[in-house]
C-alpha cells in the first residue's frame, strides 16, 4: 500500500533523512575536533587547574614547571617560619631547618602533575577535564628535610622554650624576733619533643609549604601544688606563734619559738610527693622533755647525815615525784600544733632508796673517830725534816742556804690540837642522793660505803690560814743591780802641773849667776866684789795627784728557794689517820706537817746573759774625735743609758735610744762650732750626722770590749743638679 500510495503521488518531497544525520554528526566531529585539538596543543603542557606546592603549573610545559617550583621552593625557605608555643614564636627559615630542593624529585612531581588528566577514552577524559576546570587539582608532594640540621635548630630552640618542672617549696626564716614563712609556687615544666615536631613538620611540609607550625611540648606536672602547702603552713603558725608553756601548779616552763624554730621538721618536701606537714623534730622534743625533768623533778630524798651539835645524826628522807618523760612527750607532741599551748606534765610517784638503817653503821663509826683527836706539828727546824727531805726529789739539793735552815732563837715548835671540834668542821659527810637506785637489790659487797672523811678544801683552807704563816718563807727572785766602785786613778793634770814647776825651776837657776862689781875707793886700789842674786821660792803644786773614777758593774743578786706547807702530803697524812682510827692512843695520833718548796719566779740562769751584756755595756767609757778634739762618753753616762727588756729569749740589756742621741746631739752641737769643722762647696758648715754618730756609739759599747774609739760622722754634701742654659734659637 505504500508503493502504491508513492507511486499514487508521483515524485514528490520526502523527510530528510540524511540532512537529520549530517546535523547530528556535525556537533559530534566538531567536538572531536576541539579535544583533539585541546589534546594535541597540552601534549607537552600541563593541563589548566593543576597546582604544586600552591603554584598553579597549567599551561606549562614539564621545564617551565619544574623551573616555577624551584623559584617558589628557594623563595619560600627563604621566608621566616615561625615556630609557635604559648603567646611567643621563634623565627627560622625552612633553609636552617634543612629543606632539600632536589630537581630529580620535583620532575617526578611534574611527571604526575602532566599525567593529570591524560586518561583514555573521551567521557573519562571530559569529565577529568570538566573536574580540572571547575575544582581544579593539587598534585600530591612532599619537601624533605635535613633531619639532623632541623634537630639541631630545634635545639636552640628548646633552650628558649623548655622550662624545669618545680614543686611547690616551703621554707621558714628568722625575721627579728619573729619569723616569715616563704612560699615557692608550682611550676608546670614542659620539655620540647624533637621528633614528634620533627613528624608534625614533616607532614605539614606535604602538599603546601606552611608560615608556621606549633611547636610539640610534652608538660611535667609538679608533684606537689600550692594548695599542698596550706595545711603545713597553718602548722607552723601554731608552732612558732607562741611559747609552749610545760606546768606544774604554780611551777612552770616554756618552749619558746626561738626553741621551736630549731626543732623545726617539715616532711614531705624531700620525697617531693604530699602530704606535706610541718611538726617539731621527734628526738629534739623528746631531748627537751629529758632536760625539763632534770629541774622538774622532785626526787625522793633518801635519809641523809648532818651535824648537830657535837655528834653526826642522821636525818629521814622523804617521798617526791618524778617527771614521765614519754607520757609528757606524747602530749607535748599533741599541744604543740594545737591552739591548746598548755602541758600539764605528768608525775610519778619517787619513793626513797635508802633507809635509815643502811646509814646507821657509817655514822657510828663517824662519831668513833670523831673521838679521836689529831695533833698537828710543824717540823721542829722546817726545812730540815724528814718531811722537807721527802718532799725534794732524789738526785736534788736545797737550794736554801745553810744559815737559813737553823732554828730561830727563842721560837718554840709549833703545834696544832685538831679535837672534836675542828675536826667536825673539816668533815665531808656523804651524799646519800647519789646512791645508786638499786641500792637495795644489790649485794652487800657491791654495795657503796657511806664513810665519812675529811674535805680536802676544808683542811686547805685550815692548813693556809693557821699552819702556812708559820712554816712558809717566801721565795727570793733573781734580780740584777747596779753596783758602783770608786777607783783613784793618776791625775794627768797633776802631772802636767809638776812639768810646768819643773821647767820654771830650771829657768831660775839658769838666771841665777853671780856678777862681778867695781868699788871704787881712796885708800885702796879698786877689787871686783860679787853681787848675790835673789833665788825664787818654789810654787806649791795645788792639782791632787789622783783623781776618782766611778766603776759600775752589773751584779746578779741570787735566787733562792722558799718554802710552804705541801698541802696534798699533810691532807693524805690526816686523812689516813683519821679514816683508820689507827693509832688509837692519844699520844701517838701526831701528824708533822709536810713542806714543800717554793720556786722563785725567776731563776739565776734566766738573768746571766743580760748581767753579761750589760756589763759589756757600760764597762769601758768610749771616745768619739774628730781630729786633735775628743769628747767621752763616760761610764756615768753609760749607766744612765742602761735598760733591760723581756723577749722569747729571755731579758735582754740595751741602751736607751734617746739617751744615744742626745748624747751623739751634745758632741754634735761642740764639733760643729769648731773652726775647722768641714764646710760645702759654698762655705756652709756640714752638720753631724747624729743618728749615725749615735750608732758609733751603740757599736763600740755592744761590741768593743776595750780601747772603744769611734769617729764623729758629718753629713755629706748632696751633689747639685747641673742646669743647662736654654738655647736662645
Amino acid at each position: 500500500m505504500a508503493a502504491s500510495a508513492n507511486s499514487a503521488g508521483g515524485p514528490g518531497v520526502g523527510f530528510p533523512f540524511r540532512l537529520l544525520a549530517l546535523l547530528t554528526i556535525l556537533p559530534v566531529l566538531l567536538l572531536a575536533s576541539i579535544v583533539a585539538l585541546y589534546q594535541q596543543q597540552h601534549a607537552e603542557r600541563i593541563y589548566p587547574g593543576v597546582a604544586v606546592f600552591g603554584v598553579d603549573v597549567g599551561r606549562l610545559t614539564r621545564q617551565e614547571a619544574v623551573d616555577a617550583l624551584t623559584r617558589h621552593l628557594t623563595s619560600e625557605s627563604r621566608r621566616r617560619f615561625l615556630l609557635r608555643y604559648d603567646d611567643d614564636v621563634f623565627p627560622v627559615t625552612l633553609a636552617e631547618m634543612g629543606m632539600r630542593i632536589d630537581e630529580a624529585e620535583l620532575g617526578e612531581i611534574v611527571e604526575r602533575a602532566w599525567a593529570t588528566g591524560r586518561v583514555d577514552g573521551i567521557l573519562p577524559w571530559l569529565r577529568g577535564q570538566l573536574s580540572l576546570i571547575r575544582h581544579g587539582h593539587a598534585v600530591p608532594a612532599a619537601v624533605s628535610l635535613d633531619l639532623e640540621r632541623a634537630a639541631a635548630v630545634l635545639g636552640r630552640v628548646a633552650r628558649e622554650v623548655e622550662r624545669p618542672m618545680h614543686n611547690a617549696d616551703l621554707s621558714v626564716e628568722r625575721a627579728g624576733d619573729g619569723f616569715e614563712i616563704h612560699t615557692l609556687p608550682a611550676v608546670t615544666g614542659r620539655r620540647l619533643n624533637v621528633n614528634a615536631t620533627l613528624d608534625r613538620i614533616t607532614k605539614a611540609l606535604a602538599g603546601t609549604i606552611p608560615t608556621r607550625i606549633d611547636l610539640v611540648l610534652d608538660e611535667a606536672r609538679p608533684s606537689i601544688a600550692d594548695a599542698d602547702l596550706v595545711p603545713a603552713q597553718e602548722a607552723i603558725k601554731l608552732l612558732l606563734g607562741s611559747p609552749l608553756e610545760f606546768k606544774d601548779g604554780d611551777r612552770s616552763w616554756k618552749l619558746e619559738p626561738a626553741a621551736a624554730f630549731a626543732m623545726l621538721e617539715i616532711t614531705g618536701l624531700d620525697a617531693g610527693k604530699p602530704p606535706i606537714r610541718a611538726k617539731l623534730n621527734d628526738e629534739k622534743l623528746h631531748e627537751f622533755v629529758k632536760k625539763l625533768a632534770v629541774s622538774a623533778d622532785q626526787p625522793a630524798r633518801n635519809p641523809f647525815f648532818e651535824v648537830e651539835g657535837d655528834q653526826v645524826v642522821i636525818r629521814p628522807g622523804g617521798p617526791g615525784r618524778l617527771m614521765d618523760v614519754d607520757a609528757t612527750f606524747e602530749l607535748a607532741k599533741e599541744r604543740a600544733a594545737s591552739p591548746t599551748r598548755t602541758v600539764e606534765i605528768v608525775f610519778v610517784e619517787d619513793k626513797p632508796w635508802l633507809t635509815e638503817a643502811d646509814l646507821e653503821p657509817a655514822r657510828v663509826q663517824a662519831n668513833t673517830r670523831l673521838e679521836l683527836p689529831v695533833l698537828l706539828e710543824a717540823p721542829a727546824n722546817p726545812g730540815t725534816s724528814d718531811q722537807a727531805a721527802q718532799s725534794t726529789p732524789a738526785g736534788a739539793t736545797s737550794q736554801t742556804p745553810p744559815a737559813e735552815q737553823t732554828v730561830r732563837p727563842g721560837r718554840p715548835v709549833q703545834s696544832w690540837l685538831l679535837d672534836r671540834t675542828l675536826l667536825l668542821q673539816m668533815l665531808a659527810l656523804p651524799n646519800t642522793q647519789s646512791a645508786p637506785r638499786d641500792y637495795a637489790t644489790l649485794p652487800p659487797a657491791q654495795r657503796p660505803q657511806f664513810e665519812v672523811q675529811l674535805d680536802s678544801g676544808k683542811v686547805t683552807a685550815f692548813l693556809a690560814r693557821e699552819v702556812a704563816p708559820w712554816v712558809s718563807e717566801d721565795p727570793i727572785d733573781a734580780e740584777l743591780v747596779i753596783t758602783s766602785t770608786k777607783v783613784d786613778l793618776p791625775n794627768p793634770a797633776y802631772a802636767a802641773a809638776v812639768a810646768a814647776e819643773q821647767r820654771r825651776a830650771a829657768e831660775v837657776q839658769a838666771t841665777a849667776t853671780p856678777q862681778a862689781v867695781t868699788t871704787p875707793q881712796a885708800s885702796q886700789t879698786p877689787r871686783a866684789s860679787v853681787t848675790p842674786v835673789p833665788t825664787r821660792t818654789p810654787v806649791a803644786i795645788t792639782v791632787p795627784p789622783t783623781i776618782q773614777e766611778t766603776h759600775h758593774r752589773v751584779a746578779l743578786r741570787n735566787a733562792r728557794d722558799g718554802r710552804g706547807p705541801d698541802y696534798l702530803a699533810t691532807f693524805s697524812a690526816l686523812q689516813i689517820m683519821f679514816r683508820s682510827g689507827m693509832p688509837a692512843e692519844p699520844a701517838e695520833r701526831k701528824v708533822t706537817v709536810r713542806l714543800a718548796p717554793r720556786a722563785p719566779r725567776v731563776r739565776d740562769q734566766e738573768l746571766a746573759a743580760a748581767r753579761d751584756t750589760a756589763n759589756q755595756l757600760i764597762g769601758e767609757p768610749i771616745a768619739v774625735r774628730w781630729k786633735d778634739a775628743t769628747w767621752t762618753v763616760t761610764r756615768d753616762e753609760l749607766a744612765g743609758m742602761l735598760r733591760y727588756q723581756s723577749t722569747n729569749a729571755g731579758l735582754s740589756a740595751y741602751l736607751t735610744r734617746d739617751g744615744l742621741i742626745a748624747k751623739a746631739s751634745a758632741i754634735a752641737q761642740e764639733a760643729e762650732r769648731r773652726p775647722d769643722a768641714p764646710r760645702d762647696s759654698e762655705g756652709k758648715p756640714l752638720p753631724v750626722d747624729v743618728l749615725a754618730t749615735a750608732s758609733n756609739i751603740w757599736q763600740q759599747a755592744s761590741t768593743v770590749p776595750a780601747g772603744r774609739v769611734d769617729e764623729v760622722v758629718w753629713t755629706e754634701e748632696e751633689p747639685k743638679e747641673e742646669t743647662t742654659a736654654p738655647d736662645p734659637g
